[in-house]
């Protein structure tokens, strides 16, 4: 049963230990990995590099984890600098907050609590001094935008020669853009869970006269991972990420999410394509964990629980970013919308409302311009083809899109349609119903 579902099951730790001694196992890195180096602290990042280097010949990056890191390195390198910084100020407000809080303590109806107060603040004013001081430290170690980076200048030579080749054409993006929809709409890993990447407002990015697509990075480099693995001396292939997602993982809730391995519709695939006998995963600190054991022993065991906090933290940050590029995004959109609403609604004669809907105020415009509404209106292909008398559109639409098999005598609308009590207060020229109903419940008349 094992040879025919074999993508259920991990690697043994023996096999492990094999992979990790074999000259034809490939050692892939993705760009959290890369990134998160900068979040690291000095031992930590050092032993890090350490394994890497140990590594040899065995380590290789896809072109687009190398064009995301340079993209992204500047903004993770500011993002720690605001860190410290942050730091530095709660500090600085604790201590100013003590300080107040002790301040209206009298003296002389109290001498021996204000004695033990002001020992008290003064503890809390030197602990704070030297913590304040070993965050500057710490800083200090830190690159900054402008300074020279001593982190990329490893990674260079890391990689010498270790990059893959960048996409041939636009037309080559474009058929992994075309199975992205497929895959994404069947939640295929990997990168479905990043497909809300596409409302945001730098949606796409040309570098080198190609165009990417950043929903779809993660399966970019999924497709040169395997174009990587079809290689004839490649037998294994180790992928650390840092991406804890259930699109690259597979995820079992027993007592909390626990990652079981590589998700079986991915190592399914490459052992199909790339024909490899071994495909793993891990985590910065389960890569650190394993390097210790099989490679070398000289990695600390605080930079292994090091590396496992920062990939929380950044896992944390990156989802409050995320969030807060969508409201942001969709705050941008509706002030924009708004503008637009107001000068269309002027035009048209209508009464400005800052609750217009510009898809509503279109069809309107589309009415008057006419006598009629068309076909396709809000994304539904049926036709509300119906002629207005009056000129303007309902004052209220339908939640329906069934059609209205009703033929209308006395050219009036009716006052409750579909279990809606507000009126329609539409005459038709014809006595005919509606062929289909529309989604949104509001549009606009002319002012009377």
């Amino acid at each position: 049963m094992k040879d025919m579902f074999k993508e259920f099951y991990n690697p043994t730790e023996n096999q492990l230990k094999q992979a990790w001694g074999s000259s034809n196992t490939l050692f892939i890195f993705d760009t959290n990995i890369l990134l998160n180096l900068y979040g690291y602290k000095k031992q930590t990042r050092d032993d890090f590099i350490k394994l890497m280097r140990a590594l040899g010949d065995r380590v290789w990056i896809p072109y687009h984890v190398a064009l995301e890191y340079q993209q992204g390195r500047l903004s993770v390198i500011k993002n720690e600098k605001k860190l410290f910084s942050n730091f530095k100020k709660e500090a600085l407000d604790i201590e100013e907050s003590i300080k107040k809080s002790f301040k209206d303590l009298n003296e002389k109806n109290f001498p021996e609590l204000h004695s033990k107060t002001s020992e008290l603040k003064n503890k809390i004013t030197e602990l704070i001094d030297s913590h304040i001081k070993y965050i500057t430290e710490i800083d200090r170690q830190q690159p900054c935008v402008r300074s020279d980076d001593k982190i990329r200048s490893e990674l260079d030579a890391l990689f010498s020669g270790k990059v893959g080749a960048k996409p041939e054409s636009n037309e080559a993006l474009d058929e992994i853009y075309k199975d992205g929809e497929i895959r994404y709409s069947k939640e295929i890993p990997p990168g479905y869970k990043d497909k809300s990447k596409d409302n945001d407002k730098k949606s796409e990015f040309i570098f080198d006269e190609l165009t990417y697509k950043r929903k779809y990075g993660d399966l970019i480099i999924w497709h040169q991972i395997i174009e990587k693995a079809k290689s004839e001396v490649v037998v294994g292939v180790i992928f650390i990420t840092d991406d804890a997602k259930e699109d690259w993982w597979h995820i079992v809730d027993s007592q909390g999410n626990k990652q079981i391995g590589p998700h079986p519709l991915l190592r399914g695939e490459l052992f199909r394509k790339a024909n490899i006998k071994l495909f793993h995963m891990y985590s910065a600190d389960l890569f650190l964990t394993d390097g210790k054991s099989y490679l070398t022993s000289e990695i600390q065991e605080s930079s292994i629980t090091d590396a496992k906090e920062v990939a929380a933290d950044s896992i944390q940050i990156n989802s409050k970013l995320s969030a807060n590029e969508d409201r942001s995004t969709t705050r941008v959109n509706h002030e924009q919308d708004a503008i637009s609403q107001y000068e269309m609604a002027t035009s048209l004669g209508l009464e400005p409302d800052w609750n217009m809907d510009l898809d509503r105020l279109e069809v309107h415009r589309q009415a008057l311009e006419h006598g009629r509404v068309f076909e396709d209106v809000f994304n539904y292909k049926s036709a509300v083809d119906a002629a207005l008398e009056h000129g303007h559109v309902f004052d209220e639409m339908l939640k329906y899109k069934s059609a209205v098999d009703v033929a209308l005598e006395y050219e009036r609308a009716f006052y409750e349609i579909f279990k809606h009590k507000s009126a329609v207060d539409v005459a038709f020229e014809r006595e005919r119903a509606l062929e289909g109903m529309l989604k949104h419940r509001r549009v606009f008349r002319r002012p009377k």
